[in-house]
């Protein structure tokens, strides 16, 4: 997790992201949510039909991780 975290600083400073991280990906997962459908329609073609994920409920899964872990 260290690394990890280490990683994404060195990421953020890189790229000059401001403000914080988990806020705004949380806050553009909460909106992706929203376009889950089309997600789906335009990612579900490359992935075989047994293991297509539903899409609203993968990403309220990974912000609600997210949220848990870093807030």
């Amino acid at each position: 997790m260290d690394k990890f975290l280490k990683a994404l600083e060195l990421t953020t400073k890189f790229y000059h992201i401001e403000g914080d991280f988990w806020d705004g990906l949380i806050n553009r997962l909460s909106q992706a949510k929203k376009n889950a459908r089309q997600i789906g329609n335009s990612t579900n073609h490359f992935i075989p039909k047994t293991l297509r994920p539903n899409w609203e409920e993968l990403i309220e899964s990974l912000r609600f991780r997210i949220e848990e872990l870093f807030k």
